[in-house]
């Protein structure tokens, strides 16, 4: 794991070197387009929650907090976008640690919780078998006693 870390860190330095004047260096462009991604996802937890906000002024002003926090424009990194974009192999590495951010990120939130049983609030009722419901049953007898009603 260590030595991915280390070959990642390698490339983006290579790379940083010949990065044309108004471009975002890698490790900047994988910031920003982490947090781009981190908006969008915000924009549609936002709408299907609240389907009268218009989805692209959300997503616009999460957009304009990402250049705010990041330091940067809409235009330089549309810019660097498109310089990326031309460029497969420095792009590549960049999604490919957005990728591995997003996973180990995903394993972080899964893979610690222990699920602890939920404790009885009454200590006699604790060794009482757990109480099973039939909804079929249920709705049986009911319409059993409703039928004898009439």
């Amino acid at each position: 794991m260590s030595r991915r870390l280390l070959v990642f860190v390698l490339l983006l330095t290579a790379c940083g070197s010949s990065m044309p004047d108004g471009v975002l260096p890698p490790a900047k462009m994988q910031s920003a387009m982490w947090d781009m991604l981190r908006a969008d996802e915000m924009a549609d937890y936002y709408i299907q929650h609240d389907s009268t906000k218009g989805l692209i002024g959300k997503r616009g002003q999460f957009y304009g907090e990402v250049f705010r926090v990041q330091g940067i424009t809409e235009d330089v990194f549309k810019r660097s976008l498109r310089y990326y974009e031309t460029h497969p192999d420095k792009f590549k590495i960049i999604l490919d640690s957005l990728q591995n951010m997003g996973e180990r990120l995903q394993r972080s939130d899964t893979s610690h919780r222990t699920i602890v049983p939920a404790q009885p609030l009454d200590p006699s009722r604790a060794a009482q078998p757990p109480i099973v419901v039939d909804s079929a049953r249920i709705k049986k007898r009911r319409m059993h006693k409703s039928l004898h009603s009439m």
